[in-house]
């Protein structure tokens, strides 16, 4: 199955917490220490199936962003799909609101690295 090789290090998750929280090593999820590392290091983390297949699919379409003159717009949704076929994933509606949270919260980071910026 698709879903069973994840990256095992909290790479992502750093990524994503720094776009959401605007600090450098924070979880996504919790806003402070590494939800994932913790649980995986006392055996308590399990993602589910479609949490899975949605890292997997926000991995792999990161070169994917429509792009303007003022910087991100938005997930290329044609390229999405595209991914999604290829992993042998079916698209649904939550599927999809994940990786619109995802984008969301990395538009909200480059605008206001954009910002900082001026």
């Amino acid at each position: 199955m698709p879903y069973q090789n994840l990256p095992a290090d909290c790479q992502h998750c750093y990524f994503l917490g720094k776009q959401k929280y605007g600090l450098d090593h924070v979880c996504f999820f919790s806003g402070s220490t590494c939800a994932k590392k913790a649980n995986v290091e006392a055996g308590k983390l399990k993602l589910s199936i479609s949490g899975s297949e949605v890292l997997q699919i926000w991995s792999m379409t990161q070169t994917q962003w429509n792009v303007s003159m003022s910087g991100l717009v938005g997930l290329n949704y044609q390229s999405v799909d595209m991914v999604a076929k290829i992993l042998e994933i079916e698209l649904t509606a939550y599927h999809l609101n994940l990786i619109r949270s995802l984008e969301a919260a990395t538009l909200e980071h480059y605008r206001k690295e954009s910002e900082a910026k001026k």
